[in-house]
């Protein structure tokens, strides 16, 4: 027994075959030009789908929302954490050695963090609080969700969305300023999917236009069902239809009803429609998409402005 020797298919042995089927799989997987992942989890499974694609990044409920409302409000940049006892502590000495204007912002399963200057809620973030200041910011999944992303995964540029700057990430990758291919990659809830991520993707989506990118375009399977979700509450061109209805429906997600449970129903509001965001302030927000300076120590959110808001956008190339 401790002599047979491996068996073999053809010239290969049986563990040969498994790992040059492996690799096959992994490139049928990896060949859409569009894909989703519902979790930070499916990232840290399959990193090799974000490899050289660009990465938008979605946690609707509410993180996203609060970083494009804070740099469209005039903050700096900010650094992002997650809620892991080790990076709070990172967070704290970030902060302490920092030595110009600053705040710290987070929650940590949906509480804000005692001693911190905001919480986690895009109401939190106008012009006079965080002008000219970097927020060192803990999340409790956008921050594991960057973390995989710089560890596991060669990503190429990283943004971050939510509903509403949605049009304006669509018309950014109809224009080609955000290039193919391309993975929405949602922060979930607790580890599994959170429809309101789907629903925001499926609007960018719609916003780009998708079908018209280039020809034979391909969607995963994740990706075509936000599409198909979002459908049902934005029109061809990612507008919203009933902001009431979206609401209700938000409501209703795991995330939205815990933020019921917390009296946090505003937050809903201002995510899906920016009710209770300074007017003067909502049609930066609109424009303005968080991205990654993946060269900075520590690496940095800073505000951006797609050319394609500017100009008339051009086909997207592969």
């Amino acid at each position: 027994q401790m002599n047979k020797k491996p068996e073999t298919f053809g010239t290969e042995t049986f563990s040969d075959t498994v790992k040059r089927f492996g690799s096959v799989v992994e490139a049928q997987e990896s060949r859409y030009d569009i894909a989703l992942f519902c979790t930070p989890g499916e990232l840290k499974a399959k990193p090799y789908i974000a490899r050289g694609r660009s990465v938008i990044q979605i946690d609707t409920l509410r993180n996203s929302t609060c970083i494009t409302v804070a740099l469209a409000s005039g903050a700096k940049d900010i650094v992002l954490y997650g809620k892991r006892e080790d990076s709070l502590k990172q967070l704290e000495i970030d902060a302490q050695l920092y030595p110009e204007l600053k705040l710290k912002a987070g929650e940590v399963e949906g509480q804000p963090i005692p001693s911190f200057d905001c919480g986690n809620s895009p109401l939190e973030f106008p012009p006079q609080k965080v002008l000219g200041r970097r927020i060192f910011y803990s999340s409790t999944n956008n921050g594991s969700a960057l973390r995989l992303l710089l560890d596991q995964a060669e990503a190429g540029q990283v943004f971050w969305a939510c509903m509403l700057n949605a049009t304006t990430i669509g018309a950014a990758i109809r224009g080609g300023d955000i290039s193919l291919p391309l993975l929405f990659l949602c922060a979930g809830f607790r580890g599994t999917m959170a429809l309101e991520d789907m629903i925001c993707a499926g609007q960018i989506l719609l916003s780009a236009r998708w079908q018209t990118l280039k020809p034979e375009i391909t969607l995963d399977d994740g990706a075509t069902l936000a599409v198909h979700e979002a459908e049902r509450y934005f029109d061809a061109g990612g507008e919203i239809c009933n902001p009431e209805q979206l609401c209700d429906k938000m409501k209703a997600t795991r995330c939205g009803s815990v933020l019921a449970l917390l009296k946090q129903t505003r937050d809903i509001e201002a995510t899906v429609y920016g009710k209770g965001i300074d007017p003067e302030i909502l049609p930066v927000v609109r424009t303005c998409v968080p991205r990654l300076d993946c060269l900075s120590i520590p690496h940095k959110i800073y505000k951006w402005i797609p050319p394609t808001t500017i100009n008339p956008p051009t086909p997207n190339p592969r």
